[in-house]
């Protein structure tokens, strides 16, 4: 038979009542010390000492139960939110290169979590994608390929969304619509066959690549959009915003050539402008035909936000089209851009705006054109070389300083008022008034992005 443990021998801490520590008073011979009391615990019997170790023994078990509870719970409430955040954070695959993978990027998209990411081998992927909640999509290097190709499905594209500006339809690759924050890296978008005959029996349909509708904001970065042709309605990259709340979409470092129509465009219907853009590090390179002459490299069209470190190329219609008040244009390269009309390489329309440090080669008509602007736009320390004008002011005025034209036929035209100090080499008329004010433009004269003037045949 088991013996039963001597509970006396535990070493457990007595407890004393007031009639104890009275009687200990009176036996014991010690004394009061500093508001601390000795009390000898030997005149306590042994019986009580017994019981209070009881007590004492039964409290420790009861609270040890009670914090292992609480402990416990402790351990599947951090379990289940551990559990949730690693759904949230988790990588999903798309292609052949990774085991259990989806087959499709639009099987992943649809199916990861809210904040995933979507992770897609090289290859080719014949699908359009509509991306509705917040997650980041970018291809990687398996092997020695690198690169996953967006590219137009066999039965060719189809309308997906409709933009804020006219309700016009659109046949996105890559639509973003009411997602919040999507990141796009590493993805190559392809519309090569995707032509669905702009203006043709089949109304007015435009191709884009990637399409960042109302209610989306993110990051497109690395990213290459070529063979947007759709008989002058094509476009790489478009950002719009139609809600009142503001989003935010940075396009950077990506390449876009080969399109019909617009290059980059970023759009906002409201006022203020609720579209913020930051358009960075980019390279352009569009080619305008008598076919399709209205090709504009970047539109920043009633948004906020900037232009900057990009390099357009081809010989567009406009280089760079700033519509938008308040915003900057600073440190682009362009070649070759504008023609002999008054469209020029860096199309200004909009008040406020600020031009600085840009790089303008080979324009045949004004490197920079300005309309209804006023002191309020600044065109400051650009450098132009080889246009048939350096400025055209329209018959309007702006502050302009600092900025260099060389070998140009005109330097300044259209030309009315004084400005600030700039530098003129080999330039045959420095200054020419033109037709001012005969050929102001009528107010509200704007060049929209999304005109086209194709020719039909």
């Amino acid at each position: 038979m088991a013996t039963r443990p001597n509970i006396a021998n535990l070493e457990l801490i007595p407890v004393v009542t007031p009639c104890e520590e009275t009687q200990a008073r009176k036996t014991s011979a010690g004394s009061y010390r500093k508001g601390k009391m000795r009390t000898r615990l030997s005149a306590i019997s042994p019986h009580k000492r017994f019981a209070s170790k009881i007590i004492t023994l039964v409290n420790f078990g009861r609270n040890f139960a009670a914090e292992s509870r609480a402990r416990l719970w402790l351990l599947v409430a951090s379990a289940l939110l551990l559990g949730a955040q690693s759904a949230l954070g988790a990588t999903y695959y798309v292609g052949s290169c990774k085991s259990g993978s989806f087959p499709t990027i639009s099987a992943a998209v649809s199916s990861a979590p809210a904040g995933s990411t979507v992770k897609v081998c090289p290859g080719t992927y014949a699908e359009q994608i509509v991306i509705s909640q917040p997650l980041t999509l970018e291809g990687f290097t398996s092997g020695d390929s690198g690169q996953a190709i967006i590219a137009v499905p066999s039965g060719g594209p189809t309308v997906n969304v409709h933009s804020v500006d006219a309700n016009l339809a659109v046949a996105a690759q890559l639509l973003v619509q009411d997602a919040g924050e999507v990141n796009i890296t590493d993805i190559t978008v392809d519309g090569t066959g995707g032509d669905v005959d702009c203006g043709g029996a089949a109304g007015e349909i435009l191709l884009v690549g990637i399409f960042y509708a109302s209610g989306s904001s993110g990051t497109v970065n690395r990213v290459v959009a070529r063979n947007q042709l759709d008989s002058g309605c094509g476009t790489g990259i478009w950002a719009e915003n139609g809600n009142t709340t503001n989003e935010t979409v940075t396009i950077e470092n990506s390449s876009v050539h080969n399109v019909d129509n617009n290059g980059i465009l970023a759009f906002s219907d409201q006022s203020p402008a609720t579209m913020t853009a930051s358009i960075k590090g980019n390279t352009v390179e569009l080619t305008a035909t008598q076919d399709v002459p209205d090709t504009i490299g970047i539109s920043l069209y009633y948004s906020a936000g900037s232009i900057s470190d990009n390099i357009i190329t081809g010989g567009n219609y406009i280089g760079i089209l700033a519509s938008a008040p308040s915003i900057t244009v600073s440190s682009n390269t362009l070649i070759n851009e504008g023609l002999p009309s008054n469209f020029g390489g860096i199309h200004v329309q909009v008040d406020g705006a600020s031009i600085t440090s840009n790089k303008i080669l080979g324009s045949p008509g004004p490197a920079i054109y300005l309309i209804e602007v006023t002191v309020a736009t600044t065109v400051q320390s650009n450098s132009i070389t080889n246009a048939g004008t350096g400025i055209d002011f329209a018959c309007y005025s702006a502050t302009v300083t600092g900025n260099t034209i060389s070998d140009a036929t005109t330097g300044f035209n259209d030309f009315t008022a004084a400005t600030g100090n700039n530098n003129f080499y080999n330039v045959s008329t420095v200054t020419s008034s033109g037709f001012c004010p005969n050929s102001k433009p009528a107010t509200g004269s704007f060049v929209q992005p999304f005109n086209r003037r194709y020719i039909r045949r």
